[in-house]
């Protein structure tokens, strides 16, 4: 991929392990060089204090993200910041990465601030797109231009302590978007798929959630995974539920060290029945128990009654294309997914 050019004397490296560089909304590894993810939502944010140039016409921040990516997509947003809260969301642009390449360019432009001579930016980069789509390694930014980085410990934006809220979101396509971006009739790629505007996390910004983690695999159920020729598959959803990584068996996640949410929102099922052959009542209803009883077994003993799972229901039905191509023709679809 082309990257915005500068010279070497005014461009500054921040790696992945600096201190002005704050992860949040998912689980990863630290490795010595790199954060390592795969889940959707994850989000890489820093801040800086910019200052208006009158002498230019417009504001321009160019930079290059150092990423190891299979081919997943980015929200990239650029946010001032005011009394450490985000007042107006100044350019958003869509990062998309190619396998084997590891440095992607990423430019923003804004409009002068006729109110303000200097303020606080936040830069955010969301992972749109599934686990399924592979493991990332993040290794920093090059800012091609002088920026005034704020340490994390100092950029912590303001959250109402008395309404705090932490929601896990687990489930399949229906929470992972897939396909959401899509125009029917479409086929999924990565492309087509944007968690950010998945109902979860439309929820999520709806009840004012200061923080989320979203662990989803498309075509994952509880016991029968889609499209198995058997009754049962044996890797459903809640093999890989454990992890760190999805795609790493050997990354065990540590579930009472840094996030206990307050409410679970599972959203599982509809690939188990959406083939033959479906599980019996049995297989199933005993997996989706032993899959609640483990998720209690992790949060309950710390957050005691007030923990709440919320298993969510989707729709579906045998002639759903039908019915997305009669709502697209009089406008109200603009998504097809699976």
């Amino acid at each position: 991929m082309t990257t915005p050019s500068a010279s070497a004397s005014s461009s500054q490296f921040l790696n992945a392990q600096a201190p002005e560089i704050s992860y949040r909304n998912g689980r990863f590894l630290r490795d010595k060089s790199a954060i390592v993810f795969d889940w959707s939502g994850f989000i890489i944010s820093t801040q800086f204090t910019h200052r208006e140039n009158a002498s230019q016409p417009i504001n321009s921040l160019k930079m290059v993200v150092h990423l190891d990516d299979p081919g997943n997509l980015y929200n990239c947003y650029l946010w001032k910041i005011s009394e450490n809260k985000r007042v107006k969301l100044l350019q958003e642009n869509v990062l998309t990465t190619v396998k084997g390449e590891n440095a992607f360019g990423l430019v923003f432009n804004w409009p002068m601030d006729k109110d303000s001579q200097s303020y606080v930016v936040e830069i955010e980069i969301e992972k749109r797109t599934e686990a399924m789509v592979g493991v990332v390694q993040f290794y920093g930014i090059t800012f091609l231009q002088s920026v005034q980085l704020i340490q994390r410990n100092s950029m912590k934006l303001k959250e109402k302590s008395s309404t705090d809220l932490k929601i896990e979101f687990i489930g399949d396509s229906i929470t992972c978007a897939y396909g959401n971006m899509g125009k029917p009739p479409c086929a999924y790629t990565p492309a087509t798929q944007n968690v950010h505007e998945s109902f979860v996390e439309k929820t999520a910004r709806y009840v004012n959630a200061s923080e989320i983690h979203i662990e989803c695999w498309s075509g994952k159920g509880v016991v029968r995974n889609f499209a198995d020729k058997n009754t049962t598959s044996v890797d459903p959803f809640p093999v890989y539920y454990p992890r760190t990584l999805a795609n790493d068996a050997n990354s065990v996640w540590e579930f009472r060290k840094t996030f206990i949410p307050d409410i679970a929102v599972i959203t599982l099922g509809t690939n188990d029945f959406s083939t033959a052959p479906r599980p019996s009542f049995e297989q199933f209803s005993n997996g989706y128990q032993k899959f609640l009883d483990f998720i209690f077994g992790k949060y309950a003993p710390i957050k005691g009654p007030s923990f709440k799972i919320v298993m969510v229901v989707s729709f579906i039905v045998q002639n759903f294309i039908s019915i997305v191509n009669l709502l697209d023709t009089i406008g109200y679809v603009e998504c097809c997914g699976h």
